[in-house]
């Protein structure tokens, strides 16, 4: 992990806050990422009994992974954009979204946890992670790779860039056991995305 700059908890959310929504999987860069993010949920899903299932995305944004799904299982989802929430509540009415800050939030059980390009922007990713990995029978987790080192490419929007050794570390921290990653291509940055199932569940 190396910290790109330095900010509180509080001065991260109201930077967010401000950002334009976002509806990524009409984006010509961004839906190859949110298809494979899917395929990854879809996967993850697959390795659980039949049935409906809790699927809880932090970080959500308008909903272009987890949305899907919620014609199907219970699916919900937190962001600290207004804007976002009430796109996502729009277009996947069947899902349950709320406007809240991440890092305050208690964790709760759920079958399948997504926290795709999320912990790039948070003051303290692996306290969240410790936190609600435990909570969650699975997970599906992104977020770019090497991102931002030499150029701000994300618009001063990240606080931290990561390693490939540093998505495998999410799955240790958590008590997961990594099932499967990949690193591909989008725009600028390379993106690496991985599931993993908790340890007594896999």
């Amino acid at each position: 992990m190396r910290q790109l700059r330095q900010r509180t908890a509080e001065q991260g959310v109201e930077h967010h806050k401000q950002n334009p929504v976002r509806v990524y999987h009409n984006d010509g860069v961004q839906d190859g990422r949110i298809a494979r993010a899917r395929l990854y949920l879809a996967h993850t899903l697959q390795g659980l009994r039949p049935g409906r299932r809790t699927i809880v995305e932090l970080g959500c944004g308008a909903m272009d992974i987890s949305g899907p799904f919620s014609g199907t299982h219970e699916v919900i989802g937190m962001d600290c954009n207004q804007g976002c929430v009430l796109q996502a509540m729009k277009d996947y009415p069947n899902a349950v979204v709320s406007w809240t800050p991440l890092e305050g939030i208690v964790p709760f059980p759920c079958d399948v946890l997504v926290l795709c390009e999320v912990l790039e922007h948070l003051t303290d990713p692996i306290e969240l992670v410790k936190k609600w990995l435990p909570h969650a029978r699975a997970c599906v987790i992104s977020h770019p790779i090497e991102g931002d080192l030499q150029n701000d490419l994300s618009g001063g929007d990240h606080c931290w860039s990561y390693s490939q050794a540093d998505l495998h570390q999410w799955f240790v921290h958590g008590g997961h056991l990594l099932m499967d990653d990949e690193i591909f291509p989008m725009g600028s940055y390379r993106i690496g995305i991985a599931r993993g199932f908790r340890k007594q569940t896999a």
